[in-house]
């Protein structure tokens, strides 16, 4: 029988095919490797001569290495951890984090997960990328684990307090009432971030934010920048990498047992035969799709302890959330999107969405159970946006905080009131 087997070189990343012959079909084979001064190699397993494969944990791209570097982005809590476990199985390369908190100053190059241009992303890699697949979630359930995420960090936003409760990442769901407080007071925004991140990607880089916004949060003073109005991010400009998607894939793919290796095939197929890369080949990939979900060390959402069945929406939110899909779809799945591939393909997963919201919308009308809520009252709403400040996630554009920025508040002092003893919460309220 013959099979290959990939070794990995830590100093100089490349995969080496050998064929070996196995007299015995039930043999366990396993490449051996010689730590030397001058061979720093790791022990590899990947095929067997059974048809069994191994899943084998990866390593850091290495530095300098020439690469056609790969993007994966996603809105928040749409999978990646999932996704790249499966491209570290698939390539024994460790997927690089846009925002690593616990090494500012690594060079990011590669393969890299990103949640740019959202706010919990961040433009770390430079000129290192080359180009970018997307991964959609159904905003039903990303915007809901999203907020599972920010909850289980004690809403970081900053490194320190992220390192601090990393530890809690996928262990529990918060609080309803937390829940209930940060849907009622983000559903909208999130619902056109959520949009607009696919926007941003498909149409190389549209900005939705005003210049100065260096969150990218929309906060007071500034405000997202009408659609008519917007211009393109310089990153998608003047760096070498492609922001419009050459693939995208979906989280509700990759974990269905018969939809998942094919998805993840895709993801394999748009990363193979690239500079500094090499993907495992294609025959062994279903095996390592199972060995990588039976075998990774990463937890992930569906590790979490508790029921997810109160972290809903009401009705009129899932309403506005079924016409924001339906409006997406309809704009990728027309004019000059008709025939464009990638175009085609997101059409697609939205009219899955489209369906699960609607069926969702169905079961309240015919149950008469809507999940309840609080009646948008400008008192709630004031108090939505102290509870959201209150948890570092608001008001991040203080007066009294930008005051002591030196190089930015005259750039922007003459946006805020002069009278000192304003009350910011009662700004930018949407009722």
């Amino acid at each position: 029988m013959f099979f290959k087997v990939n070794e990995t070189f830590t100093q100089h990343r490349m995969l080496v095919r050998e064929v070996c012959e196995i007299a015995d079909k039930n043999a366990i084979f396993r490449a051996k490797t010689a730590m030397t001064a001058n061979n720093n190699r790791r022990e590899l397993s990947i095929v067997y001569p059974n048809g069994t494969c191994e899943y084998t944990p990866g390593l850091p791209f290495p530095a300098g290495q020439d690469n056609d570097g790969v993007l994966v982005a996603a809105f928040p809590a749409s999978g990646i951890r999932l996704a790249w476990m499966h491209i570290e199985g698939l390539t024994e390369i460790l997927v690089g984090d846009d925002f690593d908190c616990e090494a500012p100053g690594v060079e990011r190059e590669g393969i890299m997960k990103t949640q740019y241009p959202h706010v919990e992303g961040i433009w770390s890699w430079a000129d290192n990328m080359k180009d970018v697949a997307l991964l959609l979630r159904n905003p039903r359930t990303s915007i809901p684990a999203y907020h599972s995420l920010l909850a289980e960090l004690y809403y970081a936003h900053d490194c320190e307090t992220a390192l601090k409760y990393q530890h809690n990442l996928f262990t529990s769901h918060p609080p309803v009432e937390n829940w209930t407080k940060w849907r009622d007071y983000r559903f909208h925004e999130e619902l056109d971030l959520w949009r607009w991140f696919i926007d941003f990607w498909m149409e190389n880089g549209t900005k939705y934010w005003m210049d100065l916004d260096y969150e990218r949060n929309g906060q007071f003073p500034f405000a997202w920048v009408p659609y008519e109005n917007r211009t393109k991010d310089l990153n998608c400009i003047h760096q070498k990498i492609d922001c419009a998607p050459k693939i995208v894939i979906a989280y509700e793919n990759i974990i269905h047992p018969v939809l998942g290796p094919r998805e993840i095939n895709k993801l394999a197929k748009f990363m193979e035969g690239r500079k500094g890369i090499e993907v495992i080949e294609e025959s062994a990939r279903p095996c390592i799709f199972e060995a990588t979900l039976k075998d990774s060390p990463y937890s992930k959402g569906g590790d979490r302890v508790g029921s997810v069945g109160a972290y809903n929406f009401t009705y009129d939110q899932l309403l506005d959330m079924l016409d924001m899909v339906n409006g997406v779809k309809a704009k990728y799945s027309t004019g000059i999107w008709k025939p464009h591939p990638v175009a085609k393909d997101i059409s697609r997963y939205l009219s899955r969405y489209a369906v699960d919201i609607g069926q969702v919308i169905l079961d309240i009308e015919i149950s008469g159970v809507n999940p309840p809520t609080t009646a948008p009252i400008v008192n709630y709403q004031r108090g939505l946006k102290k509870w959201y400040a209150s948890i570092g996630r608001g008001n991040r554009y203080g007066k009294a905080k930008v005051q002591k920025m030196f190089g930015f508040w005259p750039k922007v002092k003459h946006l805020y009131p002069e009278d000192d003893d304003y009350d910011e919460f009662a700004l930018d309220i949407n009722i």
